[in-house]
């Protein structure tokens, strides 16, 4: 298979299946393994019906949900999908009530393929983004007080996720109190 008909088959698989799980069995492969790597997902077994599964759990709740691919990559037997999905919340998801609201969230998605099928998928999403979507959680920014001001100035390593660097040593960021400008001083 050639990396282009790699880059299809995954996706087929992220942005058709969704809304017609009988494309599962073509293009799964009859031991297919989907390592959901989110902790809200329940465990949804192996095979082609995993998907189907996961794909209804999804669907159900967020029926105009859509996808679209920001970014592909393919080497080797991998193809690496990067997307967006947006829709609105109109039903029971992972056992939050329906909220009416729009959620817009992003995923990756890593598929090994062979034999012209999908063999195994590990897709992680933006899970705690979705939460304050959600009304569940308050968001970061609440929760840091950032829109109230309470945190003018934060280390640039509160904000780079701890990525340790020289350039981000002793740096700060100063956060406007309107939006999110940032000035690195």
């Amino acid at each position: 298979m050639t990396p282009e008909e790699a880059c299809a088959l995954a996706i087929r698989c992220r942005v058709e299946l969704p809304r017609k799980p009988e494309l599962a069995d073509e293009i799964l492969a009859p031991g297919f393994v989907l390592h959901a790597l989110d902790p809200l997902t329940p465990p949804l077994g192996m095979g082609a019906e995993s998907l189907k599964r996961a794909a209804q759990l999804y669907i159900s709740a967020v029926p105009d949900m859509a996808f679209k691919v920001e970014d592909i990559v393919a080497a080797g037997d991998r193809v690496s999908v990067r997307w967006t999905s947006e829709g609105t919340h109109t039903a029971r998801l992972l056992g939050f009530p329906a909220t009416r609201k729009r959620l817009k969230f992003q995923g990756i998605d890593m598929f090994r393929i062979s034999d012209g099928k999908i063999q195994e998928a590990w897709t992680s999403w933006d899970v705690l983004g979705v939460l304050p979507q959600l009304g569940v959680i308050p968001s970061l920014g609440a929760v840091l007080g950032l829109h109230l001001g309470l945190f003018p100035r934060l280390p640039l390593w509160v904000l780079n996720r701890g990525q340790s660097s020289k350039a981000a040593q002793g740096s700060s960021v100063e956060l406007s109190k309107v939006g999110s400008a940032t000035r690195e001083t």
